[in-house]
């Protein structure tokens, strides 16, 4: 439960009177931009629509907070821990978010547009409608996370592990998916045009109905890969072939290919 202590949107403006220690305090609202957020602790605290835009947020514990519609552009929240946080509709518009976990999150509707998600851990984590493009997600742990009606375009996945991940109805049109893991994922009806899937990991995939007219899968493995009804002619040069469905129902098994 949160605590007693509720700030005043307008008294609380750079310097609540919590600070450094706000686990659990009521700080809806509150204009933080500009505030001296040293050591301060935010663990369950209630920051929905909180403005902490520019804020250094870094190697924070905000563990189960409620970020809804919070704006945090521009923030920087390198190494913070975000396990559990509420952070649907908030505003992570070009934040720089190197090794932040959001483990087990929510973030629906939540805009990381060219955010710096790089090293993030971000495993079960809702992105329905999350709107994720030109952010760079590379190198980051997607495993199971939930991404449908997510707008990714030109979005940078570059050696992302996105096993398991849920990613139906997307758009991850000219999205750079190289050496990326997306085995046992599941794209249907997801817009794959222009991608970039050089070396990706695609065993077990379903891409049924995925629109992969220009992808490129140039040694990617699809072993397993079910791509029945995938439309658009695609780049699979020197990519692993063994009981791969094709878009035509086809089982096909290396050297051949769809």
């Amino acid at each position: 439960m949160l605590s007693s202590l509720v700030a005043n949107p307008a008294a609380a403006k750079n310097e609540p009177g919590c600070l450094p220690e706000c686990g659990g305090a009521n700080l809806a609202g509150a204009n933080l931009k500009g505030a001296n957020l040293t050591g301060a602790i935010f663990t369950g605290a209630n920051l929905t629509g909180a403005n902490f835009f520019g804020a250094n947020l870094e190697d924070r514990d905000l563990t189960n907070a409620i970020l809804v519609k919070t704006n945090l552009k521009s923030a920087r929240l390198s190494r913070s821990d975000l396990s559990g946080v509420n952070l649907s509709g908030a505003n992570l518009t070009s934040a720089v978010l190197t090794n932040t976990i959001f483990t087990d999150a929510i973030a629906v509707a939540t805009h990381f547009y060219k955010a710096q998600a790089v090293g993030a851990l971000m495993s079960n984590l809702n992105l329905t409608k999350a709107n994720m493009l030109r952010a760079n997600f590379s190198q980051s742990n997607l495993v199971a996370t939930t991404m449908i009606g997510v707008k990714a375009f030109k979005t940078k996945f570059v050696s992302a592990d996105l096993t398991g991940a849920i990613v139906r109805k997307s758009d991850f049109q000219f999205a750079n998916l190289t050496g990326a893991n997306i085995s046992s994922a599941d794209t249907v009806g997801t817009r794959l045009w222009g991608a970039n899937l050089r070396r990706a990991t695609a065993i077990d995939t379903q891409m049924t109905n995925t629109n992969i007219l220009r992808a490129t899968f140039v040694g990617a493995d699809l072993s397993n890969a079910f791509l029945k009804g995938a439309f658009g002619s695609a780049t699979f040069k020197k990519a692993t072939f063994l009981n791969t469905t094709c878009p035509n129902k086809k089982k096909v098994t290396s050297p051949k290919s769809c």
